[in-house]
């Protein structure tokens, strides 16, 4: 609640929501080098709810069902598992529309691309 929503922000304006262990939100961190990117690009005016329940999405763990088959990719030496599969998300304001992308893990993962599709047709219109 204490976030604008994205309707409320000048173009051009990015939000970036990332793993506490990525240091910059690019390709080259090592924890993004195998990952991939989930692309929705919405009309003015929709993405304010959409953006909210990925945010709560992720923060709560409602991805966590996309990360069973890669578990054994990221266990550290020590056995236990260290990084989720979504590295982030990213809100991109622009003139004409809303960018909403999802960073994962690992390349082109098909259950987060349709973990992010049902809650795109939850929330949109």
């Amino acid at each position: 609640t204490h976030i604008n929503p994205p309707s409320s922000l000048l173009p051009t304006t990015d939000y970036l929501l990332f793993h506490s262990g990525i240091r910059r939100p690019v390709w080259e961190d090592p924890l993004n080098l195998s990952g991939g990117k989930w692309i929705i690009r919405l009309r003015k005016g929709v993405a304010d709810r959409l953006w909210e329940e990925l945010v709560l999405a992720i923060i709560g763990d409602q991805f966590a069902d996309c990360e069973l088959e890669n578990a054994e990719d990221a266990k550290n030496g020590d056995g236990k598992e260290e990084w989720p599969e979504i590295c982030g998300c990213t809100i991109s304001v622009r003139q004409n529309e809303d960018i909403i992308s999802v960073w994962n893990r690992v390349e082109a993962d098909p259950r987060v691309k349709d973990k992010v599709r049902w809650v795109q047709l939850l929330w949109l219109p």
